[in-house]
């Protein structure tokens, strides 16, 4: 059931209202509405006016403005015209926060006029003000109702179309966490001979085997692990890095110094064998 002024007017089925926070009692927020008028008609006036319920909002309806849109300085106290698109008339609107006869300007209530006597209608239109304050009530939503006047004096009688748009405001949801610093790294052994990830897993919790012997070294040719023959045991090292460092991980390494001996004492040795200068030379005569 409608009043017979919106009766009267034709219903502004695609419409919406885009708020640029949702944040209550915030301020500084923009109100961008969107409508696609269904009358071809002059537009001249305009008329916003938030409530607490749709119905509210419709012409002749009771309007309950929302907690936070009641007081000076709250809701379209200080609004102003930001920017509007799609009009066929490039006249722009202005906000009139005092307003006349059917809009009188009011924290919940913001009216808009020009001078444009050419119509409008039957494609969207976009309007957006700014420097308003939201409602103040977390999670509660409040109906912003669209009148179209063909006059620039907001009179009843010429008010051309309507509808409802609807909004919320929200509490602040913040959300926390911590990224822990993940670090492993492992060496080891296997008799696997190739590059297969499973072997360590990623947590280098299947790491096994400390030594790779690759035979007797000959000069006649390479070792490259796995060596079986020669004393060799078949084995190859194997080595895993695996961290979430923003820089990534520089891995360095050195030859671990033999207890024994004064020379190379980080070469690879023969078992048993020393590699000390034994003070002599040898002359062929």
């Amino acid at each position: 059931m409608t009043s017979n002024k919106a009766s009267a007017a034709g219903q502004i089925t695609t419409r919406s209202l885009t708020i640029s926070s949702a944040v209550p009692s915030d301020t500084n927020v923009t109100y961008r509405f969107t409508f696609t008028p269904p009358t071809t008609s002059p537009i001249q006036g305009l008329k916003f006016t938030a409530c607490t319920t749709a119905v509210g909002a419709y012409p002749g309806g009771t309007c309950t403005a929302p907690v936070g849109m009641t007081a000076g300085g709250d809701g379209f106290s200080n609004a102003a015209w930001l920017s509007q698109s799609g009009w066929t008339n490039a006249t722009n609107f202005a906000a009139d926060l005092t307003g006349a006869n059917d809009c009188t300007g009011s924290p919940n209530v913001l009216c808009a006029n020009r001078t444009e006597p050419l119509s409008e209608g039957g494609i969207p239109l976009t309007i957006s003000f700014n420097t308003i304050k939201n409602p103040s009530v977390p999670n509660t939503a409040f109906y912003v109702g669209i009148t179209t006047y063909s006059d620039s004096a907001w009179l009843n009688a010429n008010i051309v179309d309507f509808g409802a748009t609807a909004a919320a405001v929200v509490q602040t949801l913040t959300t926390y966490a911590a990224v822990a610093e993940v670090l492993q790294f492992c060496v080891g052994s296997t008799t696997v001979n190739d590059s297969d990830t499973t072997l360590i897993a990623s947590d280098c919790s299947a790491v096994a085997g400390t030594s790779v012997n690759i035979g007797t070294l000959d000069t006649s040719q390479l070792n490259i692990s796995p060596i079986s023959t020669d004393g060799g045991d078949g084995n190859n090292g194997v080595a895993m890095v695996r961290t979430n460092a923003s820089n990534g991980v520089v891995v360095n390494y050195r030859a671990i110094q033999a207890p024994t001996g004064s020379f190379h004492l980080g070469t690879l040795r023969i078992t048993g064998g020393t590699c000390n200068n034994p003070g002599n030379s040898l002359v062929d005569p």
